[in-house]
C-alpha cells in the first residue's frame, strides 16, 4: 500500500489501457453479428452498455494521486516510507501487535499477547500498532516526520477505545490527555511556525470530551482549548472502534487568517462522518525559514489524567492525504 520512489501510477495505467484496447480487437475481430462484444466500462460499472466484463481482479488498483502515505503496519515492523521520506520515530510504549503478540518494540521481539482476555484484533489486516499506558503512567506516544511540508493536510486513521476505558482522572492539575499534535518546525513555544492539538477533555463520570487548540507561532504556546464536543461515553462506548479524520490548512498569507481546521469521526456501525470541529479562520502561521507547512507530529501523547488501570488503545489504518478523505 506504500508508494515506493520507483512506483509510475502512469505507466502503469497505460500499459492497462493498452491491454484492454488489444483484448478489444482481438474480440472483435473473432466475432460477427449479433455475437460482437462491446468493450463499454472494463469495470461493469455500466452493465448496459456492455456485453464483456473484465475481473475486478485483473484491473491494476492504482494508489490515488493524492495520497501521500498509508500504512496498516502489515510489514510488521515501523519502516514504512514513502518517496517524501515518511519516517516513524522509535516506540514510545507502543508496539506493533498481532492478536496473539507483539512483534514490534524498537526491534523485532515475540511477546506473546497475556491470557487474560485482552483483544489485539486490528482493524485492517492482522497487524495494528498498541498504545501502552501502565496504571498511573502518563506518557505513551507514536511520533512521524512527514518528510516534506504541506501546507493543506488531511489525515485518516482508525482508532480503539480501550476495552476497559475510563477517562483518566489520577492528576492534582489538568485532566486532558492529548489525542493528536501536528506542527511545523518546532513544537509549541519552540516553533516560529504553528502547532495543533486535538485533545482529550474530562466530561465526569469517565466521559470524555474532544477539544482543539493551537499556538499563534512565533514561539508561544497554546490559546485555550475551543469546541469541546462529546467524544467518548465510558459505559457505552468501550472497545469500539472508530475513524477519525482531520484537514488542516495554514493561512494563505501573514496577517490572513484562513486557515482551516475540520474533524470528523465515524464508529465503525456507521455509514457516514458526523463533524466535530471547524473553523475557517485560524491563524496558523508558517514559519519564516520554513518548513512551508505541517511536517511533523504525534498520535496520542501525554495524559495529563493517568489512567487508574493499565489501558491500551489501538491504531490502524494511517494515512495521509492533500486531498479528501472523507467518503
Amino acid at each position: 500500500m506504500i508508494r515506493p520512489a520507483s512506483f509510475n501510477p502512469i505507466s502503469i495505467l497505460k500499459k492497462s489501457i493498452s491491454f484492454t484496447l488489444i483484448s478489444a480487437f482481438v474480440i472483435i475481430a473473432s466475432c460477427s453479428g449479433d455475437d460482437t462484444g462491446n468493450m463499454g466500462d472494463a469495470t461493469g460499472d455500466n452493465p448496459k452498455d456492455s456485453t464483456l466484463t473484465i475481473p475486478r481482479d485483473t484491473i491494476p488498483v492504482l494508489e490515488p494521486k493524492d495520497v501521500l502515505f498509508y500504512d496498516s503496519f502489515e510489514s510488521g515492523d515501523m519502516s514504512a516510507t514513502n518517496t517524501d521520506g515518511f519516517q516513524w520515530s522509535g516506540n514510545n510504549k507502543t508496539s506493533v501487535v498481532t492478536n496473539e503478540a507483539a512483534v514490534w518494540n524498537n526491534g523485532e521481539i515475540n511477546n506473546p499477547k497475556p491470557d487474560d482476555g485482552r483483544d489485539w484484533t486490528s482493524k485492517d489486516g492482522s497487524y495494528g500498532l498498541r498504545f501502552r499506558y501502565p496504571a498511573g503512567e502518563a506518557w505513551a506516544e507514536q511520533r512521524f516526520d512527514m518528510g516534506a511540508p504541506q501546507k493543506e493536510l488531511w489525515l485518516r486513521y482508525w482508532i480503539r477505545v480501550p476495552e476497559n476505558y475510563t477517562h483518566g482522572m489520577m492528576s492534582e492539575g489538568g485532566v486532558n490527555n492529548k489525542f493528536i499534535s501536528i506542527w511545523m518546525d518546532g513544537y509549541e513555544g519552540f516553533g516560529d511556525g504553528s502547532s495543533f492539538w486535538l485533545s482529550m477533555e474530562s466530561a465526569g463520570n469517565g466521559n470524555t470530551d474532544l477539544a482543539f487548540t493551537y499556538s499563534l507561532g512565533s514561539e508561544t504556546g497554546s490559546i485555550a482549548y475551543r469546541q469541546h464536543k462529546p467524544f467518548i461515553n465510558a459505559e457505552n462506548d468501550k472497545g469500539k472502534w472508530m475513524q477519525m479524520v482531520i484537514h488542516l490548512k495554514a493561512q494563505s498569507a501573514v496577517g490572513v487568517n484562513d486557515g482551516v481546521v475540520e474533524t470528523w469521526r465515524k464508529w465503525e456501525s456507521e455509514t457516514e462522518f458526523t463533524k466535530f470541529h471547524e473553523q475557517f479562520d485560524v491563524p496558523f502561521k508558517l514559519p519564516d525559514n520554513g518548513p512551508n507547512g505541517f511536517q511533523k507530529g504525534y498520535l496520542l501523547g501525554w495524559a495529563n489524567g493517568a489512567y487508574a488501570e493499565d489501558t491500551e488503545w489501538l491504531i490502524d489504518a494511517f494515512t495521509l492525504s492533500t486531498a479528501t478523505l472523507i467518503e
